[in-house]
């Protein structure tokens, strides 16, 4: 069954199918009028559209949209940066400076490597590419244009390439752009959508008659959450990647994984690397011909032991990371080299040991090292409470080294890690999930933490934190990604001491998780009782699925929200 007829049939919402889409009862106008495609998620109230409701949020849409005017997702906004709060940058008037400059005599060479890569004249001038000489090299400049102004200029290196020009990107960009698509303003009449990786294809397919078509501006593992928004709503998508191991890989785990199996159809090149070679050898017809054979990527759950040996060949051969370490090398060894997609990572202390701590020292870790963007969910802290560790860990800071009033200044100092929070005072599991996955689709989210799970499971009914459990099991395993859930213990012993038995709950929680980490800390004994916990902290991987397990020691620096390795000299490890 479809995501979205399994979604209306948990909210017992009645529908009725016809030919592929779902119609229900519009809530906004009443009417049983709002389709709802069941592959896409698209929809659209015909009524609302058909009475020009301009203030209905149905006019066209995601399932998404739906999901949050019944309050099943949480309001996930973009994280505002200071890009954000400035005022949007018009480089039309350099764009055309540039494009006057490509036809002087200076720059022939880079007119004729425009003509070499089969664009004409009138495509030169229509998409207004130029010339100009920067770093002791030549570039083409490439404008994308919003609502017929350039807000984007990005410079590709024209052969032959100089020794003096220290940068080695073949693409640079001006500074203070906005990161938009190429031909962006084409979504807005197209339902149907192609999208090329690099600007220069794009501008080859609009060149031989197809205007449907955008090209991204950055690499192609990049779905930037803005263009997830533009995206979400077009009923059927075409990628034209390069035909490399890079560009299917993204095209299969970041667009199509993102947007949706349903929609995405992957145009494969067998003879050429990519659009713009294609059409130095081939036709409009040949490509649409190929269009045509495009294929959706495989969905189902069935797989054979072929499949599967083919699958760990690809992911041998890729560049990307299989396995994530975490900050400490002595947690590491124990974990077989650190966290891992799919893999549910569960994390038991008792209260005031460091749980929250640590875990957002991971997700700092991660996004700093591997551009991994994470959700923290945590429902004992508010958002600003856990920017402030996050401040600590960039900036090596005490807690009372950071003011509000400094806020403005941390965003111009350029913090802008991909981390993202999350918090509602009476959370369910479904609303959870549910934004998880949104979270992941716009943002693309690949490390989750959860604090915790007994605030989430009100009662200490075992059916109720088992059923949580494989949920919380089910989110890495169906999106690819990686879960850290905390979860506290049972009443401690004077020691401290722990194991995974002792986890409030039922055995579900140990048989979920993939991996176990504890940690105790001794308490210090002060004048007026055990108020107080020893720094040194006791790490027990208890279980770990492809690991041995073991124990090691982290230091725990409380004033700056961080934990170090532990040296046995009583020095800590930096």
């Amino acid at each position: 069954m479809s995501e979205v007829l399994q979604y209306l049939n948990s909210k017992g919402i009645q529908y009725k199918i016809k030919g592929k889409d779902a119609f229900i009862v519009c809530p906004h106008c009443g009417k049983n009028s709002l389709s709802i495609q069941i592959e896409s998620g698209v929809l659209k109230c015909w009524n609302c559209v058909n009475l020009n409701l301009s203030d209905s949020p149905f006019l066209k849409g995601h399932i998404s949209s739906l999901k949050k005017t019944w309050g099943d997702i949480l309001n996930v906004g973009t994280l505002q940066t200071e890009e954000d709060t400035t005022e949007e940058k018009d480089f039309t008037d350099m764009a055309e400076r540039y494009h006057y400059d490509l036809k002087q005599d200076r720059y022939k060479h880079v007119l004729k490597y425009l003509f070499k890569r089969g664009f004409t004249e009138e495509t030169i001038d229509f998409f207004k590419f130029g010339a100009t000489s920067r770093y002791n090299q030549d570039w083409v400049s490439i404008p994308s244009y919003e609502n017929g102004k350039a807000r984007l200029l990005k410079f590709r290196k024209v052969p032959p390439y100089s020794e003096e020009c220290h940068i080695e990107d073949k693409y640079i960009r001006e500074a203070g752009c906005k990161s938009i698509l190429f031909n962006q303003d084409a979504l807005k009449e197209h339902d149907e959508i192609i999208i090329t990786e690099g600007e220069l294809c794009a501008a080859s397919l609009i060149q031989n008659g197809f205007r449907n078509v955008v090209g991204i501006t950055v690499g192609a593992g990049t779905l930037a959450p803005e263009w997830y928004d533009l995206l979400v709503n077009k009923t059927k998508i075409y990628l034209a990647f390069d035909n490399d191991q890079a560009g299917q890989k993204s095209a299969r785990d970041t667009w199509a994984a993102r947007l949706g199996v349903g929609r995405i159809y992957n145009i494969k090149f067998t003879d050429c690397k990519d659009v713009d070679e294609f059409f130095l050898t081939h036709t409009k017809d040949e490509f649409i011909e190929l269009k045509n054979k495009a294929e959706r990527f495989k969905i189902d759950g069935i797989y054979s032991i072929k499949e599967v040996l083919l699958e760990m060949h690809k992911k041998s051969n890729e560049k990307g990371e299989l396995v994530f370490p975490t900050p400490w090398d002595s947690i590491n060894r124990y974990l077989n080299g650190g966290f891992k997609k799919t893999h549910l990572c569960t994390l038991g202390a008792g209260p005031g040991i460091g749980k929250t701590t640590l875990s957002l020292q991971i997700a700092h870790h991660f996004a700093k090292v591997y551009n991994i963007p994470s959700f923290v969910m945590c429902l004992e802290m508010r958002e600003i409470d856990l920017v402030i560790k996050l401040l600590q860990l960039e900036y090596d800071l005490t807690q009372d080294e950071i003011s509000y009033d400094d806020a403005l200044y941390y965003m111009k100092e350029g913090i802008d890690l991909p981390i993202y929070f999350g918090y509602k005072s009476f959370l369910t599991p479904d609303l959870y999930y549910n934004t998880v996955k949104e979270v992941h689709n716009r943002f693309g989210c690949e490390f989750f933490v959860f604090d915790n799970l007994q605030i989430l499971c009100r009662t200490e009914e075992n059916n109720e934190i088992g059923k949580v459990s494989k949920l919380f099991k089910e989110i890495p395993m169906s999106l690819d990604a990686m879960m850290l859930m905390i979860s506290q213990p049972r009443k401690l012993n004077r020691e401290n001491s722990i194991t995974y038995d002792d986890l409030r709950g039922n055995s579900a929680i140990a048989a979920d998780a993939d991996e176990i980490i504890l940690l105790t800390r001794k308490r210090k004994e002060q004048v007026e009782g055990y108020d107080a916990f020893d720094p040194k902290t006791k790490v027990i991987v208890e279980k770990s699925r492809f690991g041995s397990g073991g124990i090691s020691y982290l230091n725990y620096i409380g004033a700056k929200a961080r934990f170090e390795e532990f040296e046995r000299d009583g020095h800590n490890k930096h």
